[in-house]
């Protein structure tokens, strides 16, 4: 993924993802990271389906999410920290209704012939 010049590779991002679940002791069903222009400043945002019901370990989840890219990615970490470089926000999390990726995945079984997991999406959501 590449916004402002951060240059995550997906599989970082998706290490990223899984140390973070770890991390925070939490599950999640699935995923999918896409970036997001909507404010001034661009972020990126994970949506989940979880059936995780604690409220805190979501929200570590998604600090130690942004951390563990800050950790591997440098590109991503200048971009992220106030000073010269500081464009972007920090991630945002979005939570669908249990279920969401069941129907997602079934409508794209129809219309792939191969269809294969979306966890990062690289274009403007």
């Amino acid at each position: 993924m590449d916004m402002v010049g951060e240059h995550a590779p997906y599989d970082q991002i998706e290490k990223s993802v899984n140390e973070a679940k770890k991390n925070a002791n939490t599950t999640l069903i699935n995923y999918t990271v896409v970036p997001n222009f909507e404010e001034q400043m661009p972020y990126y945002e994970i949506i989940i389906e979880t059936e995780e019901k604690n409220a805190n370990k979501l929200k570590i989840f998604l600090k130690k999410f942004d951390l563990e890219l800050q950790e591997s990615v440098c590109s991503y970490a200048r971009m992220r920290k106030k000073g010269d470089f500081y464009r972007l926000q920090a991630p945002k999390m979005s939570i669908v209704q249990k279920g969401t990726y069941d129907k997602i995945n079934k409508q794209r079984i129809i219309n792939e012939p191969q269809p294969k997991a979306k966890h990062i999406i690289g274009g403007p959501a």
